[in-house]
């Protein structure tokens, strides 16, 4: 299993960002699909439009989501990965770390450009347009 783990300025509050990333409408304009998200510990998420689905394990507001996650591409006795999600202060907004853990080796490359090409320019221009 991989793990790939990252971090990005974003000039937004954590609020903001904790909010986008757990409301499904601002969810779905993020990432251009569909976005079922129940914002509560053991609340489901999809993604992506079903794409990604998977489960909320922890949430401190502002600060931290802990989700579980599994694609399409997963197998199904293979567990699901482990994301959390880091928001602190920053002088321009906040800092975003992302720990994504449990990455199947054949699908690592695919998570690493989905966050470096996708979510990463996405996040950073949402908020520049916000």
């Amino acid at each position: 299993m991989s793990r790939y783990q990252n971090n990005i300025v974003l000039t937004a509050s954590p609020k903001q960002v904790y909010y986008v990333w757990l409301t499904p409408a601002y969810h779905g304009a993020l990432t251009e699909g569909l976005a079922s998200i129940e914002p509560q510990v053991n609340g489901h998420v999809r993604l992506w439009s079903g794409a990604v689905q998977g489960v909320i394990k922890e949430l401190i507001p502002n600060k931290r989501i802990v989700q579980t996650w599994k694609t399409a591409d997963w197998e199904p006795f293979e567990d699901p990965s482990f994301l959390i999600l880091e928001i602190k202060e920053h002088t321009v907004g906040c800092s975003l770390s992302i720990d994504h853990d449990n990455i199947p080796e054949r699908l690592y490359e695919q998570f690493e450009f989905a966050w470096n090409s996708f979510y990463f320019p996405r996040l950073r221009q949402f908020f520049l347009q916000s």
